[in-house]
């Protein structure tokens, strides 16, 4: 009982300084921006040079369309790898799995905003975007990663796209559960890579749940070496999408 409450309490900590670091890192890009639109004034921009409170992300960034479901072994998913780049450019907006895994998120992509919360639903995503975009703080790679709670209902993956926007690379994770609407919600996610494989590129979680070792009673939530590979999984997809492997 002591030992179990004992890694109960490093575990809490972790996610507690993990959530620090997220509010260190929204803040950050916040300021950033601020910075920016202070020197557009300062040098006089035309309105219609201007793109609103977010800057627009360039338009190289959706990378290669021929990737939109990229596989990884057990091997790939479990080495360890320095740090990665591409985390200073990403936002990722979960459900209680991503927030699970967020320590190790941020170990694995320092700079990468994570934002997310127990009970998080998906036609909520596109509402969260906007604010983000508004505030900017949303990077020019976004990752959703939702399905825990419940499955897309008519029109919510239109209206998540369009606010993306074409310009930013959409990362859509398979969701992995044993919930009655798993398969509609891991359906409708490849149709997204599928019909928009110019945008979207998919993080097949529901394939890598194979090689994590252990999972919390509900089977949802990986535990310690399957957060590890579930952001090694996020890192390697934008990875591979953005020609960066």
């Amino acid at each position: 009982a002591y030992r179990r409450q004992r890694q109960m309490c490093i575990r809490d900590r972790s996610l507690q300084d993990a959530q620090a670091q997220q509010q260190a890192q929204l803040e950050a890009r916040r300021s950033a921006q601020a910075e920016k639109s202070k020197d557009a004034e300062a040098g006089g921009a035309e309105a219609s040079g201007l793109a609103g409170p977010s800057a627009s992300p360039s338009g190289s960034t959706p990378g290669d369309p021929q990737v939109t479901r990229p596989e990884f072994t057990q091997e790939e998913l479990t080495a360890s790898l320095p740090p990665s780049d591409v985390g200073s450019r990403t936002t990722l907006i979960g459900d209680s799995v991503a927030l699970s895994a967020a320590p190790a998120l941020l170990e694995e992509m320092p700079g990468i905003v994570v934002d997310a919360k127990v009970g998080f639903q998906i036609w909520d995503a596109a509402d969260k975007i906007r604010a983000m975009d508004r505030e900017g703080t949303l990077g020019d790679v976004v990752v959703l990663s939702l399905g825990a709670n419940g499955t897309a209902g008519r029109g919510d993956w239109d209206k998540i796209r369009q606010a993306v926007g074409p310009d930013r690379l959409l990362v859509v994770v398979v969701p992995h559960g044993p919930m009655s609407w798993i398969e509609d919600a891991q359906r409708k996610a490849v149709e997204q890579a599928e019909a928009h494989p110019d945008q979207v590129v998919l993080a097949d979680w529901e394939a890598a749940s194979t090689y994590v070792p252990g999972w919390s009673a509900d089977g949802v939530h990986p535990r310690h070496e399957g957060q590890g590979i579930y952001a090694q999984l996020i890192r390697l997809t934008v990875e591979e999408r953005l020609g960066l492997r």
